[in-house]
């Protein structure tokens, strides 16, 4: 299956066995991220994909729904902290 590259499409991604839809913007919302590495249009490194075709990020799910709540705050110049749980040593816990 071809993937386009647009800087604004939508990826579906496989993390740990989530499924997150995201648009590449969110993901390139740090420049100097791993995660901005691998979605940037015209990379030269390829990232795994499931058996449907997703994206797939060996990583854990409920950490990434952090990240991806800080990298769209970062997007729209909002305070990056407030993408923080209220208890972010609960992440470590695996609750």
């Amino acid at each position: 299956m071809a993937r386009s590259r647009h800087a604004d499409d939508i990826l579906n991604i496989n993390v740990g066995g989530k499924k997150y839809t995201v648009r590449r913007t969110d993901m390139l919302a740090d420049p100097r991220s791993k995660l901005a590495e691998w979605f940037k249009p015209g990379t030269l490194k390829p990232i795994a994909t499931d058996k449907g075709g997703n994206y797939y990020l060996d990583r854990d799910a409920k950490t990434f729904r952090h990240i991806l709540a800080y990298l769209r705050l970062k997007k729209e110049k909002f305070v990056p902290s407030l993408a923080l749980p209220s208890k972010p040593d609960d992440l470590a816990k695996g609750e």
